[in-house]
């Protein structure tokens, strides 16, 4: 077999040179001639530089030799960038010998690929033409997408009519909350106006609100899009640091090349929220409620509970089958998914497995409402020490289900993960990774899909329950009918009478404040409000009758110092003798420190007809009272609460990274402030009050009283589900039951029965979030009055905080563009802006921020020296720990924590981003690309070439003349003339490992302008081991030379592998369906072709990459059919069929006669393929805009190989 010489390896022009769409094609005849002006790209011209572009063109690196020897490890890399640092070539294959500049274009364009639907809908019809799109969200959605955020727009998904478009959002128009009539229900939805580079090519039909909710399948929708970055890019860049001998680590000035122009512009962000704010979602209850559905069960309807859920708190028997919720899916005991659950909305979505049919069962779930509190957040620093894929975190405060977000960074992509309410945290590609989080404990795992860059940081934000009360298990009192009875009625003398279907009902005052007979409840003398529960649920619209007995009311305020804690007096504004029940005295009260002060409010009870007890409304006593002497004697206590924050400290050790080398922040452990509520009791009372108190008393003291009657019509009836305690409620968290209606709240509406169909009820109320009083307007007559709370959370004042960890919308940051500002607990603003190099170290506040990354970590803390004289004070505080003390200039400082608000953290920043281009003009669609138009050209397992070229001249060159080129061990030695002409290779030798050079005896220095240029070379090859976005590249073998930055290069290999021509794959069958396949269609057939003793034969000059087929006419003829070059010939049985080449004027084949067997019969197809040996590039060169500074966009290609030598 013939050896491969270099001069057998040749770069071979495809049909078409042109950036049209049929440029490309299959290889051609025609040689890329080595230093040739323009024999691949034009010259750029001046509208390129301009505007940019990107041209494409494929090329061949091909074996010609007559026979097929073997190229072995064929591979090819850019041995020269351009002189012109305004253009970049990138080489990519498409492993198609065929294909045109429309299928590579597609190719590249595949860096962006469909991912998950976004959440909501797309909002009713988008328009072509349109240069915005509107989605529809949940009313706390925070799921917006950002500016440079690419998404695409499906309509008729996976159907013959599908349209698909790739837009990239420019600017955030609009983001506001609408309200939408909805089955005669008011919903909330938040409507994003999303303004795009590109007009919409088509119209987008989406839904309805009440489309969406209702669960129709939408036409239209938006989907998120993930990096599918289908295509590998191989390029060439500069060394920035020496190398030295056996070194393993290189670094270049970046692992990414330009693939399309791109504008930079800025893009400000002011007044952004760092602390963010999270919706969580908590327990309405400690229990899981029990329910009775009677439901049809079908994939096209949704299945609405009325309420959010808990996650991971359904379950429930369907057509027999044990049913949980894992994670949003529901599945039965043999873990198949018969469903989804949207949390937030109640909504159960069922798909075929789950059956279908009516059926009544029970359903066990937890009712859950949506807080929104400032996140917490913590960074978690990458470094080139730490470097791992698992990764461990115990995350305090706790984190609620379905709250905790993650985030990392890799080859400068941000992938995120989150946790699906089943403690598991996924991505939106299980490629991105997975983890686990204990809500119990705090414990996270975290498994990354690839590993984390250095000299970035983890994110973790999530949700909590701080602060949070989950009151489902508190007695709720009897619905009451409430009405002002007046203060003038002697006590004992109130009866109330009213209907009920027909049907007489009666009650009676008792005297004592109580009401009895068919109603309970009670009556203040004092104010004459009574609350009236009757047994049985009244008519709407019930008229009550009321009669009593009248008498005056009196009132006097008196002044009295006290004396022990206790008061004594006796009422002289009249003689006559009090009437029992009729009193009330407000006596002012205050805390021993005088911090807090109340009232302490006593009605009399008799005890005979002289004397009476002072008591609370809650029976407490607390006085007397004389009826007949007006004498008045009280001792007068109470209580008030108080609400404070405390510190479960936790100390962690902080270690911020810089993103220059070796320069780090000391390791301190500084406090991270988790805060919890602290309820307090403060007494209330006289003691200690040396000055008079003004006291306010009224009462009745005459008798003489007359007949009264009133009617009212009631318009509701009230319930007060926080009675005896004073908390906001959170919105959407009340639920509960009273004669057989279920009610629900939104948004501060209460909602009777909601539908399980369309989750839509009759209005029937309303809830003061503030108090707790409810006003119903519908309800069950006749029904027993005995509510049931189901679900209630409420809420005190948010916590504070010490820290805040966030990553900015965007990225890049301009650096020193960043502004974070906070509001202190104590008062006063912190306002901070990190150096040049990310880091703040103020009075107030120390943290680092990665500009390049838009992610940072910030403590408020103030530095304080321990001394002897405040270090009791300190070790006292519940944040300190021993740890937390540093040593700075012989002296011992703390940091100790500078709490501040949540909701103030703020920042402003000027982030980079990136115009986009016209499509047509450029020469790619610049969408489906990154903003920043880069793409890696190294990666993990690529072959990395590191090469330094170097040249001498030859002045006066002579035949048989040696010399040598001053290095030894190179890898080559090529000889030039002063224009670049290359020297023909057969008119000198060289060694490369001596560095010497010789002229044959047939140079011919005439044929060439002097000097004679001799460019040599060394090099050294390895498998990236590592790869990081700052350009370090970590080999798997010890360099052999050293390198010195500036004059060396390192270039990423295509490895093409083997090239030889060969024929493979031969088989028969019956006959011939025009199906291109690499198995038989069929049985096998009697008539075979003998591949073993007379393969089918190829040349490395001859044979072609395609697939063949020799479909017989007759028992002797056949055609020659190619998949890709159609009917080249005919050929038959009888005589070797050697079909030509018309490019090389050599044999596409040569089928031996003695090779056919017996039994050829028209129709019969003998199949077999054919390999090349010549291999399909694309070269893509990118100009971007701007002055040329070196009229030189020349680059080198080599192609490089190892060979058998005779």
């Amino acid at each position: 077999m013939a050896e491969i010489k270099s001069g057998d390896i040749k770069l071979m022009k495809s049909q078409v040179l042109l950036d049209t769409p049929d440029g490309g094609g299959q290889m051609t005849a025609n040689e890329i001639i080595d230093g040739q002006s323009n024999n691949l790209f034009p010259d750029v011209d001046e509208m390129d530089r301009l505007y940019g572009r990107v041209g494409l063109r494929k090329f061949f690196p091909a074996i010609k030799t007559p026979m097929t020897p073997t190229a072995f490890g064929v591979h090819v890399i850019i041995s020269r960038m351009p002189a012109d640092p305004n253009v970049s070539v990138n080489l990519f294959t498409t492993k198609n010998w065929f294909d045109r500049r429309t299928n590579a274009q597609n190719q590249v364009e595949q860096y962006l690929a469909r991912d998950v639907k976004w959440e909501g809908h797309l909002l009713e019809l988008q328009l072509q033409g349109q240069r915005s799109f509107q989605l529809s969200l949940n009313e706390n959605s925070q799921n917006i997408p950002i500016q440079g955020k690419t998404v695409v727009l499906v309509s008729n998904e996976n159907k013959a009519t599908e349209k698909v478009q790739f837009v990239r959002v420019t600017e955030i128009v609009a983001n506001e909350v609408r309200e939408f009539e909805v089955s005669g229900r008011v919903v909330k939805r938040r409507v994003v106006t999303c303004g795009i580079s590109d007009a919409l090519r088509s119209d987008f039909e989406g839904q309805t609100v009440q489309q969406f909710l209702n669960g129709n399948t939408p036409i239209a929708f938006v989907r998120d899009t993930r990096v599918a970055d289908a295509t590998n890019y191989y390029g060439i860049k500069k060394l920035v640091q020496d190398i030295q001998l056996g070194s393993t680590k290189i670094q270049v000035d970046s692992i990414y090349s330009q693939l399309v122009p791109s504008a930079q512009t800025e893009t400000p962000l002011s007044e952004i929220d760092a602390a963010g704010q999270l919706n969580s979602l908590v327990a309405g209850r400690g229990t899981p409620l029990t329910k009775q559905y009677a439901i049809t069960v079908n994939s096209s309807q949704g299945f609405y509970l009325g309420s959010a859920v808990l996650p991971k708190s359904v379950s429930f028997t369907l057509f027999g089958s044990a049913i949980s919720d894992v994670g949003g899916e529901l599945k039965n005991s043999a873990g198949t998914v018969v469903g989804t659950i949207d949390y937030q909305n109640g909504l159960i979505n069922w798909n075929a497995n789950a059956g279908t049919g009516a059926t009544t069962f029970n359903l066990s779930f937890i009712p859950a409402a949506s807080p929104s509190f400032p996140q917490e957040s913590a960074l978690i620093y990458v470094t080139v020490e730490n470097r791992g894929y698992n990764w461990l975190r115990n995350i305090l405060p706790l984190p609620a289900p379905a709250s905790l977000q993650v985030s990392y960074v890799a080859q400068g992509k941000v992938y995120t993960l989150r946790d699906n309410g089943a403690g598991q945290l996924r991505g939106a590609d299980s490629a991105y990774g997975s983890g686990t989080i204990n809500y119990e404990t705090g414990a996270m795992v975290l498994t990354t899909g690839a590993l984390p860059d250095a000299n970035t940081a983890i994110l973790l934000t999530w949700g909590n329950k701080v602060s949070v009360y989950e009151r489902a298990g508190l007695p709720i009192k009897k619905a009451y009918i409430e009405f002002n009875s007046g203060t003038d009625y002697v006590p004992g003398t109130l009866t109330v009478n009213w209907l009920l279907n027909g049907v007489a009902k009666t009650a009676t005052d008792d005297g004592a404040g109580n009401f009895s007979g068919d109603a309970t409840g009670t009556i203040n003398y004092a104010d004459g409000i009574a609350k009236m529960m009757p047994t049985v649920l009244p008519n709407g619209g019930t008229t009550l009758n009321l009669s009593a007995q009248k008498g005056d009311k009196l009132n006097a305020t008196v002044s009295v110092v006290p004396s022990n804690g206790a008061v004594s007096f006796v009422l002289e504004s009249g003689s006559q003798a009090l009437i029992p029940k009729s009193i009330r005295v407000r006596v002012p009260v205050r805390s021993n420190d005088g911090k807090y002060s109340g009232e302490v409010d006593l009605y009399d009870r008799p005890i005979d007809a002289n004397t009476g007890h002072l008591v609370t409304a809650s029976g407490a006593q607390k006085g007397s009272v004389n009826y007949l002497t007006r004498t008045f004697s009280i001792t007068p206590t109470s209580n008030v609460d108080s609400y404070r924050y405390e510190l479960e400290a936790e100390v962690r050790q902080k270690n911020m990274v810089s993103a220059i080398v070796s320069y780090d922040i000391a390791p301190r452990k500084d406090v991270i402030r988790q805060t919890v509520s602290i309820k307090e009791e403060h007494e209330l009372s006289l003691e200690n009050v040396v000055t008079a108190v003004s006291i306010v008393v009224s009462y009745r003291d005459t008798s003489a009283a007359q007949t009264f009657t009133d009617e009212i019509v009631m318009s509701a009836l009230k319930l007060d589900v926080t009675e005896g305690y004073a908390e906001q409620i959170l919105s959407g968290s009340v639920r509960f039951g009273l004669g057989g209606s279920t009610y629900i709240d939104r948004m501060g509406s209460l909602y009777r029965n909601p539908s399980v169909t369309t989750g839509s009820g009759t209005v029937a109320g309303q809830i003061h979030y503030g108090n707790g009083n409810i006003e119903l307007t519908g309800w069950d007559a006749g029904a027993v009055n005995s509510p049931t709370l189901e679900s209630l959370v409420t809420q005190i004042e948010p916590s504070t905080t010490n820290q805040v960890a966030f990553r900015a919308p965007m990225l890049p940051l301009r650096p020193q563009s960043l502004t974070l500002t906070a509001t202190k607990v104590e008062g006063g603003l912190i306002n901070v802006m990190p150096d040049k190099d990310g880091y703040v170290d103020t009075a107030d506040c120390e943290g680092y921020f990665n500009f390049d990354q838009a992610v940072g970590q910030f403590v408020f803390r103030k530095k304080v020296q321990i001394t002897a004289a405040n270090r009791p004070e300190i070790e006292a505080q519940p944040w300190y720990d021993a740890g937390m003390e540093f040593t700075e200039n012989s002296a011992t400082y703390i940091n100790t924590p500078v709490f501040v608000l949540p909701e103030t953290i703020r920042f402003s920043a000027v982030a980079f981003s990136y115009l986009p281009l016209n499509a047509d003009l450029l020469g790619l669609d610049p969408v489906r690309l990154p903003s920043d138009g880069r793409v890696p050209i190294f990666r993990r397992g690529d072959i990395a070439v590191i090469h330094n070229t170097q040249r001498i001249d030859v002045d006066s060159p002579l035949p048989l003349a040696s010399f040598n080129v001053g290095r030894i061990r190179l890898s080559y030695i090529k000889l030039y003339d002063h224009t670049g002409k290359p020297v023909d290779p057969n008119m000198y030798q060289t060694d490369p490992d001596l560095g010497d050079v010789t002229l044959l005896g047939n140079f011919e220095a005439s044929a060439y302008e002097l000097p004679i240029v001799a460019e040599h070379r060394i090099e050294d090859a390895g498998m990236c081991l590592d790869v990081q976005i700052n350009g370090e590249l970590t080999l798997n073998i010890p360099i052999s030379h050293t390198y010195s930055a500036g004059q060396t290069f390192v270039s990423s290999a295509m490895i093409i592998g083997d090239m030889q021509a060969r024929a493979h794959t031969v088989f028969s069958q019956a006959s011939w369906s025009n199906a291109w396949k690499d198995e038989r269609e069929g049985g096998v057939i009697n008539a075979q072709y003998n591949d073993v003793l007379y393969p089918i034969v190829t040349t490395n000059e001859g044979s072609i990459q395609e697939r063949w087929a020799l479909i017989f006419t007759s028992n002797t003829d056949f055609r020659i059919v190619g998949e890709n070059v159609g009917q080249i010939g005919l050929g038959s049985v009888n005589a070797e069929s050697a079909p030509l080449n018309p490019i090389t004027a050599k044999p596409y084949f040569k089928v031996p006669v003695g090779g056919w067997g017996q039994g050829w019969s028209a129709g019969n197809v003998l199949r077999f393929n054919t390999a090349a040996a010549n291999y399909p590039i694309w070269a893509a060169r990118t100009v971007k805009q701007g002055q040329s500074v070196v009229i030189d966009d020349s680059f080198q290609l080599q192609v490089r190989c190892g060979v058998d030598r005779t």
